[in-house]
C-alpha cells in the first residue's frame, strides 16, 4: 500500500514538474525557444533580427532588415511559435532604399547649408556628390556629412572648387591714396605676358616640394589650371588645391583628384616570387573582394576584378580615362600573390 502511494507521489511530482517546465515556470524553456527562433531567422537570411523572450512569454524584437518584406517575414516566423503570448517591443528598423537614402542625404546637405552640392545614391548605397563648393574646407565638410549618414556605404567625390583670381581688397574710401593722373599713352607699358609653360613648371614644382607628387597640374590656354591624380588623404587633396589656387596668373581651377585608401595608394612594387605553398594559402574569393574594394575606394568603380583559382586576375568594365585604367591595373598588381593581370577594360571618355 505504501509502495503504491510512493509511486503515485513520484508520478504526480513528475507531472507537476513537466507542466512547470512547459509553462515556463521551471528551467529555462524560454531560453530554448528563443535560441530556436533566432536560429530559424538566421537560416532564412534574417540573422540581423534578434528575439528576446521574457519570463511571461513576451517577445522583444530588435535589429535591421533591408526592406518591409523582410520585416514581415520575420514577424510571421515569430508569431508561428504558439508559446509566445505577445510581442511587447518591436524595434526592427527597415533600412531605406537607394531613392529614400538619396532624398535623406540631399536634405542633410541642404540643412547643413550646402545648397550647391547634390547627391546621387546607386543600388550599392554608394553616394556620388556633385556640384560646386565655395572653398576646399566646405567641400571637406560636405563629404563628412555624406559619410556620416546611416546607410551610406561609400562616398564618391565629383565636387568642383572654382578658384577666383587673387585680387587684393580695396582700401576703405577714407584711406584710399590719391589717384595719380593717367600716364600718356606713349609712356604706358602693357603688363608682361604670362608664360604658360613656366607657370605649369612652377605649379608642378610646388606640388612635388610639398609632398603631393601624385598630383599633376596642367595650364590650359585660357590660363585655367586642371589638377589630376591620386593622393593618400583628403588633407593632401586640399593642400594641392590651395597650392594651385595661390599660383599668380591662374584664372580658375578644375580638379579630378582621387583619394585612394592606404593599401591601394601604394604603387605596385616588385615582389619576390612567392613559394607555391604560400600562394596556395591565399583565398581567391577574399582576394577578389579586397581588390574590388580597393578599386571602388580609388574612384575606379566602373572596373571589377575576377580572380581565378590560380590567382590570375581579369579586370573588366569601363574607365573614364587612360589614367584611370592604368591606376586600376596598378592597384590589382600590388596585391600579394597575384600571378598575372589580364586587361579587358574599355576607356570611355
Amino acid at each position: 500500500m505504501m509502495i503504491g502511494a510512493l509511486v503515485g507521489v513520484v508520478l504526480l511530482a513528475g507531472a507537476v514538474g513537466g507542466y512547470a517546465y512547459w509553462a515556463g515556470h521551471m528551467g529555462n524553456r524560454q531560453g530554448d525557444v528563443q535560441a530556436k527562433i533566432n536560429t530559424e531567422l538566421g537560416s532564412r537570411g534574417l540573422s540581423n533580427v534578434q528575439v528576446t523572450i521574457d519570463r511571461e512569454w513576451g517577445a522583444s524584437l530588435s535589429g535591421t532588415v533591408m526592406n518591409q518584406a523582410g520585416k514581415d517575414q520575420a514577424l510571421e516566423l515569430i508569431r508561428s511559435h504558439k508559446e509566445l503570448k505577445n510581442i511587447v517591443a518591436d524595434q526592427v528598423q527597415v533600412q531605406p532604399g537607394a531613392a529614400d537614402l538619396e532624398k535623406n542625404l540631399n536634405k542633410a546637405l541642404t540643412d547643413a547649408g550646402f545648397n550647391s552640392i547634390t547627391a546621387q545614391v546607386d543600388k550599392e548605397m554608394v553616394a556620388t556628390l556633385t556640384g560646386i563648393a565655395e572653398s576646399p574646407d566646405q567641400k571637406v565638410q560636405a563629404l563628412k556629412v555624406a559619410s556620416g549618414l546611416t546607410g551610406v556605404k561609400d562616398v564618391k567625390d565629383d565636387v568642383q572648387v572654382p578658384i577666383a583670381e587673387n585680387a587684393p581688397p580695396a582700401p576703405p574710401p577714407e584711406l584710399a591714396p590719391p589717384v595719380a593722373p593717367p600716364m600718356p599713352a606713349a609712356q604706358a607699358s602693357p603688363p608682361p605676358p604670362i608664360n604658360k609653360a613656366a607657370l605649369e613648371r612652377e605649379l608642378n614644382a610646388r606640388l612635388r616640394a610639398n609632398g603631393v607628387g601624385g598630383v599633376t597640374g596642367r595650364v590650359n590656354p585660357d590660363m585655367t589650371i586642371a589638377l589630376s591624380g591620386t593622393v593618400r588623404s583628403e588633407e593632401d587633396r586640399v593642400k594641392a588645391l590651395n597650392l594651385a589656387g595661390s599660383l599668380p596668373g591662374a584664372n580658375g581651377l578644375r580638379e579630378n583628384i582621387h583619394v585612394v585608401a592606404p593599401q591601394a595608394a601604394r604603387l605596385a612594387r616588385p615582389q619576390a616570387p612567392q613559394p607555391a605553398q604560400q600562394a596556395a594559402a591565399i583565398d581567391p574569393g577574399k582576394l577578389e573582394g579586397d581588390i574590388n574594394r580597393a578599386l571602388r575606394n580609388s574612384g575606379a568603380g566602373g572596373v571589377t576584378a575576377q580572380v581565378g583559382d590560380d590567382l590570375s586576375i581579369t579586370l573588366k568594365g569601363s574607365a573614364g580615362s587612360p589614367a584611370e585604367k592604368e591606376r586600376a591595373m596598378q592597384i590589382a598588381r600590388q596585391f600579394k600573390g597575384v600571378r598575372a593581370v589580364k586587361d579587358k577594360i574599355f576607356v570611355v571618355e
